[in-house]
């Protein structure tokens, strides 16, 4: 969600509110951010999966088929896609260097401007994530049924923060 001047919506809220209890909750996040300790101490998660900087390409059946398998399988109700603030990824992009020909790099570029700090650019990444996913029919199915909900997170280890974008 965007406000008029184009800055991201964000709450901020008890990393323990996330997710409900009893619910199966998936997680999406960069295996590289080396976050999934984190938010299990902060919300008791259950699934991951991971792919760099959360940019899971859903229109390749090899990333989409076992994201799909997973929420069948385990009746997932709510999924997070999740970027860490200190997200090398991210990190890179801002600062033009390491260029490691990973194709999570060019998407990132694409949504990268002059005035994005390493958290707008998280947030957009993740937030992008979100539409994309909720466009693909296995999602949007259960999102008009009820029976799935999807939020964007952006998480600060450094200072135990995990906020909702969208």
């Amino acid at each position: 969600m965007l406000h008029e001047n184009g800055r991201h919506a964000t709450k901020s809220m008890p990393a323990n509110r996330i997710g409900t209890s009893g619910a199966n909750n998936l997680f999406l996040v960069c295996p590289f951010c080396q976050i999934e300790n984190f938010i299990v101490k902060e919300t008791g998660a259950v699934f991951f999966l991971t792919a760099p900087a959360a940019i899971f390409h859903i229109y390749d059946n090899d990333f989409f088929d076992p994201i799909d398998r997973l929420i069948r399988e385990e009746n997932i109700s709510h999924l997070y896609v999740v970027a860490d603030t200190s997200c090398m990824f991210v990190r890179n992009v801002l600062e033009n260097r390491n260029k490691r020909g990973i194709a999570c790099e060019s998407l990132i570029r694409e949504l990268a401007t002059d005035y994005d700090t390493n958290e707008s650019l998280a947030a957009k990444v993740v937030t992008q994530e979100i539409q994309l996913l909720s466009r693909k029919k296995l999602f949007a199915e259960r999102i008009a049924a009820g029976t799935l909900s999807m939020y964007a997170l952006l998480t600060n280890k450094s200072d135990n923060s995990i906020t909702i974008i969208a």
